[in-house]
């Protein structure tokens, strides 16, 4: 994706996560991006990944795949792996959440930094 592209919070990207070290997530995964961006060149996602045993209720929840999301499967987005990456790991724009799925982004942050 372009570096001059501003990403905004809420929208879902499939980002490049690999190469990888140790229990990092790799490979690609759709990623809902966690904190505007200003043409810096940085992006802060948090992953969206398979339903798994994990489960931190006050930094997860799961989305239901729809057409204003682009997601094929229900997806749970993992709150407490923020990461800020290169915006060159963007692959490709998938859609935004909904507005019921942004109050619970929203919600997670708060969790997190509280």
């Amino acid at each position: 994706m372009s570096v001059n592209k501003k990403y905004k919070r809420g929208e879902i990207y499939l980002v490049k996560f690999h190469p990888s070290t140790g229990k990092e997530i790799k490979k690609f995964r759709p990623s809902v991006v966690v904190f505007d961006s200003q043409t810096s060149g940085f992006v802060t996602v948090a992953p969206l990944t398979s339903i798994i045993n994990v489960h931190l209720p006050k930094l997860e929840y799961i989305i239901t795949p729809s057409t204003i999301n682009g997601l094929e499967e229900d997806s749970l987005l993992l709150g407490w792996y923020l990461r800020t990456i290169d915006d060159t790991l963007i692959q490709k724009f998938l859609g935004k959440l909904n507005k019921v799925d942004s109050i619970k982004l929203k919600t997670v942050l708060r969790n997190l930094l509280s």
